[in-house]
């Protein structure tokens, strides 16, 4: 009977080990895809030349389903403001209208994001309740040409049979690196983020001691505490985005060019797809964290992203590596992964939150990453850091230490995108002042646990597993207050964070493709709504629900305007509900009852009269000068403010003269205050007396004398310093010139400097003579000291006439 059910067994094993097709040493299991390539080619260049829809969609079968992809143009992972520049700051064309995301149709809450590059599909299908599925090109394998020869184009697996860790049996057994070589070059990295000049506050590289985590970080003192519920105040604010600088060197540039046959146009979509899919993977992680301190309670921050503001691809041309007097330190073949970070950072990146580079460099160890770990403490390096000095040795060198660096190559095979985007969100995580996690608390998996590793454990993840993509307590703790240090500007920090120009669901604002929008689990009031939630399923989240009982959704939200009710309606509009109030350039507007949000309101006149006729309305609202509504010749709008200047040291009713309205005739020099007694053909005086307009002043916070102040609330025109008095004192003190003029006098007259020296030494010798009578002493048998008052006092002395000598002492001394 064993022998029958072990037989039984090794044949199944046997039967399945057949059924799996492993691609290389990380994809155990994939299918093989085709469908036409030249056809989804011709879509995309329609949806790319189109003025109107620019959507489309896709088509196949694999893994015993159906797809069907509806796709749309997206570059929110990039900012409106995005360049691509050469490292030389010339611009590089960059084709953004490749990269698409859209859904499964028929699947709710699913979620695809890739590009179309020659005609082929590579992206990312997330489809809620069964599992996230990765499209390669089959070139990525076995280069262009072999591919050619494959009866398919590309492959499909799922992330369930990726083994992320496959080479950990290379390496030594007490080796900790793995993915990051942060504890390999600990020291090294400690003496650099305590190395900058002046630095006041050192502390320890970690936010928290080894010692803690036995205590801190364990199961049971954190058992009794109540974890709370995400509740109103635990957000970011609107700046709320790191603007990243992507770029990639040389090696990466020829890997992809030399898998695309020479396509160097192909090559550079490969890589900006591949900076696209991996902030992507980075906002997935980060958007949905709750940062938030160990113990609970304050700071607690939520909806941190990531936005690519500038891209660099390096190519040999660029870095002129082909000549050898010319060219830059990226084209060396064999740099390891310390220098690589701190060629990086030898960069000037104060313009953005993190700058990293991309490689295609096998470092030792297995090494896949490195990153300056950031500190809430005076230490330098992490988010937001600035260009500063550093000493190395006997030199002062300047560096960015808001830096990191990421390889897509380990023991000679390149890794799949999901151990690369976990290693971007390893480093990032540093960045932002997480060291590794350490202790039983936060390492479950080595302590039997079944969830796995999180984040910042120092090896490689399994990445399938729930904690694989989640931060743990640990590093929340130090992120949090890292952030917090960061968005106060403690410790000299400097806050970087810019408002995002994308969608975001839950920060209760209706945009891009939200229907309604009412914020977290926790912070929703809206019954219409279906909220954010942090720890849950999101495939519904800013959807409208649905009625309840009915396949029919609430036609509204009060998340979207203020014309839907709290029952999920429409405002009717016999209602006559005012949903904007009336102003001087705007009427007041009521809702329609088709709508949620408010219809634009009818516009008062340009030129009508607004804020008690000081100023004009424009476009609906009250910004224009009242310069604008004089009439000349018969017509309005030849007329323009302008300043009345004066100079020199001005008395108070001179500044009071300068904050009053004044006003020209276009290309005219002559400029007409309203405090002056103009003659009555003087077209602005005309104006003034025709509405009983006396003179007007300007209001508080104007500029005046032509902007070089600005009136305040007495009306007074105030200068503008910007240096103030302090300012300009320690200007005229540590200046250099200064500084060379006092170093210059004491090697003339170093006598004097002398004779200064020894007159200060006998005057210090002499007041702490003079004075020493008058300090108190601790020696119980010394004379109790004197008051100042008793020195200063003139003793009187007795009349000469009465005076006697005492009498002789007939006592011996006795010694």
């Amino acid at each position: 009977m064993k022998i029958s059910v072990l037989m039984f067994t090794c044949f199944s094993w046997a039967l399945c080990s057949a059924e799996m097709r492993q691609l290389d040493d990380y994809i155990k299991h994939y299918e093989e895809l085709s469908y036409s390539t030249q056809n989804l080619h011709n879509k995309h260049m329609r949806a790319k030349r189109s003025t109107g829809s620019k959507s489309l969609d896709l088509k196949f079968k694999a893994h015993s389903r159906e797809f069907h992809l509806d796709l749309k143009p997206s570059t929110s992972s990039f900012t409106e403001s995005y360049r691509s520049t050469h490292n030389n700051g010339t611009e590089d064309p960059a084709d953004l209208a490749i990269l698409y995301e859209g859904s499964v149709r028929g699947e709710p809450g699913s979620h695809v994001h890739g590009a179309v590059i020659l005609g082929i599909f590579r992206g990312t299908i997330m489809i809620p309740g069964d599992t996230v599925y990765q499209i390669e090109p089959a070139y990525r394998f076995y280069g262009l040409e072999e591919a050619r020869k494959l009866p398919y184009h590309s492959v499909i697996y799922k992330n369930d049979h990726i083994d992320t860790d496959p080479f950990r049996h290379k390496r030594s057994a007490d080796s900790e690196a793995g993915r990051c070589a942060l504890e390999k070059y600990r020291n090294w990295m400690v003496r650099q983020t305590e190395a900058e000049v002046n630095i006041r506050n050192k502390r320890s590289y970690y936010s928290y001691k080894d010692s803690m985590l036995h205590n801190k970080y364990t199961a049971e003192s954190n058992r009794a505490r109540n974890r709370r519920e995400t509740g109103s105040g635990c957000t970011i604010g609107a700046e709320n985005t790191c603007i990243l600088y992507m770029r990639s060197d040389p090696t990466l540039f020829n890997k992809f060019k030399a898998d695309l046959g020479g396509n160097e146009v192909a090559a550079r979509g490969e890589i900006l797809s591949f900076f696209d899919s991996h902030v992507r993977a980075l906002n997935d992680i980060f958007s949905r964290t709750e940062f938030k301190p160990l113990s609970g309670g304050s700071p607690c921050f939520k909806g941190v992203q990531f936005q690519i503001q500038r891209t660099t691809i390096m190519t040999d041309e660029t870095e002129k590596c082909s000549n050898p007097l010319q060219k830059t330190a990226f084209c060396q073949p064999n740099i390891d992964v310390s220098n690589f970070l701190n060629l990086n950072s030898l960069t000037n990146h104060d313009a953005f939150c993190l700058a990293y580079i991309f490689t295609y460099r096998d470092f030792s160890q297995g090494t896949l990453g490195l990153a300056w770990v950031g500190s809430p403490s005076a230490s330098a390096g992490g988010i937001c850091e600035k260009f500063k000095s550093y000493t190395e040795g006997n030199q002062q060198i300047q560096k960015s230490l808001n830096t990191g660096i990421v390889t897509i190559i380990n023991y000679n095979k390149r890794v799949v995108p999901l151990v690369s985007q976990l290693t971007f969100a390893h480093e990032v995580g540093h960045n932002f002042g997480s060291p590794h996690d350490q202790g039983t608390y936060c390492t479950p998996y080595e302590s039997g646990g079944n969830e796995g590793n999180y984040i910042m454990f120092a090896s490689a993840t399994q990445g399938n597993l729930p904690n694989n993509a989640k931060f743990s307590p640990c590093s929340l703790d130090n992120i949090t207050y890292v952030i917090q240090a960061v968005k106060d500007g403690r410790n000299g920090k400097v806050n970087c964070f810019t408002t995002s120009d994308m969608a975001f669901c839950g920060n209760g604002i209706v945009e891009g493709d939200e229907e309604c929008d009412c914020g977290y689990k926790g912070d929703c009031q809206d019954t219409c709504c279906n909220p954010r939630d942090v720890s849950g399923d999101n495939s519904d989240a800013c959807k409208l629900k649905f009625i309840p009982g009915t396949s029919r959704k609430y036609v509204c939200s009060p998340t979207q305007g203020p014309c839907c009710t709290k029952q999920c309606a429409f405002v009717q509009q016999s209602a006559n509900q005012v949903c904007r109030a009336s102003t001087d350039c705007m009427k007041q507007q009521i809702c329609n009852g088709t709508v949620a949000e408010c219809p634009d309101s009818t516009l008062e006149p340009d030129l009508t009269f607004c804020n008690d006729k000081a100023q004009v309305c424009q476009r609906g609202f009250c910004t224009g000068s009242l310069c604008l509504k004089v009439e000349d010749n018969g017509r309005t709008g030849g007329w323009e403010e302008c300043f009345i200047t004066m100079s020199g040291e001005l008395s108070v009713e001179q500044k009071e003269k300068l904050c009053y309205l004044a006003c020209r005739p276009h290309n005219s020099s002559e400029c007409y205050a309203s405090n002056q007694d103009l003659p009555n053909t003087n077209p602005f005086k005309i104006l003034l007396q025709s509405e009983s307009l006396g003179a007007i002043k300007l209001p508080p916070g104007s500029p005046c004398n032509n902007f070089q102040g600005y009136c305040d609330v007495f009306s007074r025109c105030r200068g503008v310093d910007n240096d103030g008095p302090l300012q300009r004192l320690k200007n005229l003190i540590f200046n250099e010139k200064t500084l060379e003029n006092i170093k210059n006098w004491i090697i003339e007259y170093w006598w004097a400097v002398l004779l200064m020296s020894i007159g200060l030494i006998l005057f210090m010798g002499l007041f702490i003579k003079f004075c020493a009578v008058h300090t108190p002493s601790s020696n119980p048998n010394a004379k109790p000291a004197l008051k100042l008052t008793d020195t200063l006092r003139r003793r009187r002395r007795a009349p000469e006439q009465n005076y006697r000598a005492p009498p002789r002492s007939t006592a011996t001394s006795k010694i």
